[in-house]
């Protein structure tokens, strides 16, 4: 009888106790991936809203208005940033993709840093427009945008991976 007990135990932690705990963690990579998802949807509105106010800040016929409004966009924009590596911050991530997530917020950290240098250059517009091509804004919000992709590719094979039943690939 004893053996019965033992071995009916032993089956359940070697094959069902994986099975259960396999999806469980899938779906913690899968509810990582729609959160992550979401709050990229969110800043991909906020980028679309940013790139409407750059346009109107260019009907704007005063080179000191002109260059205030870019400022103020940048500055507002890198909050918006810093409110995605929030959410990012919040999101319990696996540890299989931590250095994905790392990247993610490295990359989220320089374009924010570079919208808020720029957003406080001053109210000459020549000088606003230097510093702006000099800088790498362009390069670092694409960057956001890759680093992202290659995260919520990792946390799509991530949650494929520990979906699959104990034993098979």
């Amino acid at each position: 009888m004893v053996f019965f007990v033992l071995g009916a135990l032993a089956y359940l932690l070697e094959f069902v106790f994986p099975i259960v705990s396999g999806s469980k963690a899938a779906a913690n990579a899968s509810v990582a991936d729609n959160q992550t998802a979401a709050a990229y949807a969110t800043l991909q509105q906020q980028a679309r809203t940013f790139n409407s106010q750059l346009t109107n800040c260019r009907t704007l016929g005063d080179p000191a208005a002109l260059a205030q409004c870019f400022e103020s966009n940048d500055a507002h924009f890198a909050s918006e940033l810093q409110g995605y590596s929030s959410a990012m911050s919040s999101i319990a991530y696996p540890s299989d993709v931590s250095a994905d997530v790392a990247r993610v917020q490295a990359a989220v950290g320089q374009a924010s840093a570079t919208l808020d240098h720029l957003s406080q250059v001053g109210s000459d517009l020549t000088s606003y427009l230097s510093a702006a091509a000099s800088s790498n804004i362009v390069s670092e919000l694409n960057d956001v945008t890759t680093m992202t992709g290659q995260l919520e590719s990792a946390l799509g094979s991530e949650a494929a991976t520990e979906a699959a039943p104990a034993g098979r690939p």
